[in-house]
């Protein structure tokens, strides 16, 4: 937001100023560099290319402390154009408009990656947490809450896959993927077996039949 341009100027120069080089801001009759302030720093060790020089931004344009040199208000015009154009075809603000295009085009990408990333590791949360029933023989209505209770704990166990009856479609899925995993060990390796049948009741009172594969 342009508080007041230089007193050299008036407000048709800065507009024109304004367009010509888009980086141009200003502040309190002072300009400043939007890029530059944006970047703030080129980095420790940061050198132009092909240029054995070290080079930094100035302070003066990332803090929008420029202003005219001169006794006389045609003085001051020329000096400001010579800053502006200067500035502009510098090194350090080449540099600069590098890093900014660089950092909006990897900006979206990177933050798709992250939110993948911790989408996987809350799902991971969930798993294990559903497996731990299964192993334990717990009721599937402990899910909800040992999540609730991770959570407090400062782990991500993100928004979904929280109910029971999800918890129980975890264990059917891992269920499934052990045993096809079993399976197709042994028929790849030809692996020799010995199976043991034996009945059993669950916590409920149910009968169930267990088989038991020693590889």
């Amino acid at each position: 937001m342009v508080s007041s341009w230089p007193d050299c100027w008036m407000s048709l120069q800065w507009e024109y100023f304004s367009k010509t080089y888009t980086f141009l801001l200003c502040e309190g009759g002072k300009l400043g560099c939007r890029i530059c302030q944006t970047v703030q720093t080129l980095g420790p060790n940061r050198s132009s290319e092909g240029s054995s020089t070290k080079c930094n931004l100035a302070y003066e344009w990332v803090n929008v402390k420029i202003d005219g040199a001169g006794n006389t208000k045609s003085a001051r015009q020329k000096s400001l154009r010579e800053k502006v154009r200067l500035h502009g075809e510098s090194d350090a603000h080449k540099d600069a408009e590098k890093i900014l295009s660089t950092r909006s085009k990897h900006f979206m990408q990177q933050a798709v990656i992250q939110q993948q990333a911790d989408n996987l590791d809350s799902t991971c949360v969930v798993f294990h947490t559903a497996y731990f029933l299964a192993k334990c023989d717990r009721p599937y209505v402990d899910h909800p809450q040992l999540l609730d209770l991770q959570h407090l704990n400062g782990v991500n166990v993100g928004k979904v896959l929280q109910s029971n009856v999800v918890c129980a479609e975890i264990i059917d899925h891992i269920a499934e993927s052990m045993k096809s995993k079993v399976i197709t060990a042994i028929v790849q390796k030809n692996i020799p077996i010995s199976v043991l049948i034996d009945e059993s009741t669950t916590v409920s009172h149910k009968s169930a039949l267990i088989v038991y594969l020693t590889l």
